[in-house]
């Protein structure tokens, strides 16, 4: 891909981001970054990611081939999906992301249906569509400005069904696994400050071991030690937006605070220091 970006004259380098806590469909965050000599290493996420490269070029590395997102390009990434990259042009990039639950997924794709869809799939991890960027560009608006949460939703139900219009959806998974694997679901929230055993999590799913894993494969897109890390995640993530430190909250101790913060940045580990900013999303009712 050409590219004929340049930098700001005098502009000096900028590592930031601003991660911002929705509270619409149960809650989300928002990530509005800008870099300029940022490096990711091999990571990925537990939520399905969603964002958009505002500016610059993003050089990332996915799926066995280098790819050059610029500015318009929509990044669509599946929980658990491997990638890493940085800056593909001089001046950086910008984007805002947004990491997105696996239950707002279902809300507003199967809304009012039974039928429970396992992890989905997008054909590439990044997409070039106007409507789709004109969707996108509209709910960061909103998400970045004071905005109402009837809003925000609706600005949700334009965006995610037609990204999510032509991932895989084969891996169904039967009623009674799936009741099972909520029971499991809900038994790890419940018990995050424990040190859980698979085959008590299988007891409280009724299923196997194996049918265990392979189910929260398939619908969370993670085995469940990683959705475990992901509750303790959200439950540190908690804590920190109330102000409390590992002094105030010995369980900020226990969840390891460092890997804790550089997830709630949305990017794993990094290699270069990065300003990172904590708010709440206070909407407009």
């Amino acid at each position: 891909m050409k590219n004929t970006s340049r930098g700001q004259r005098g502009r000096p380098p900028r590592e930031e981001a601003t991660l911002t806590r929705v509270d619409v469909m149960g809650g989300f965050d928002y990530l509005s970054a800008e870099y300029t000599k940022q490096y990711f290493p091999r990571h990925a996420h537990e939520q399905y990611l969603i964002g958009l490269i505002k500016s610059g070029m993003h050089d990332v590395w996915c799926r066995g081939e280098l790819w050059h997102a610029g500015s318009g390009a929509i990044a669509t990434f599946a929980p658990g999906e491997p990638h890493f990259g940085g800056a593909g042009v001089e001046s950086g990039w910008t984007q805002g992301i947004l990491y997105l639950p696996e239950r707002i997924i279902r809300e507003v794709l199967w809304e009012g249906s039974d039928t429970h869809i396992g992890t989905l799939s997008f054909r590439s991890p990044f997409q070039h569509d106007a409507r789709s960027e004109a969707s996108l560009r509209q709910l960061i608006g909103l998400l970045e400005e004071p905005a109402s949460s009837l809003e925000i939703e609706e600005a949700l139900y334009d965006l995610l069904p037609p990204l999510f219009a032509g991932t895989n959806t084969d891996n169904k998974i039967s009623k009674s696994a799936s009741r099972g694997l909520e029971r499991a679901r809900e038994y790890l929230y419940s018990h995050y400050g424990e040190n859980i055993r698979l085959e008590e999590l299988a007891r409280v799913a009724e299923l196997s071991k194996g049918k265990l894993i392979a189910g929260f494969n398939a619908s969370f897109g993670v085995p469940p030690m990683r959705y475990l890390i992901q509750v303790r995640l959200e439950k540190a993530r908690e804590l920190l937006r109330q102000g409390l430190g590992i002094a105030e909250s010995p369980m900020l101790s226990v969840l390891r605070i460092r890997p804790i913060l550089h997830d709630i940045s949305g990017l794993c580990w990094v290699s270069r220091p990065l300003a990172i900013f904590y708010r709440n999303r206070n909407i407009v009712q």
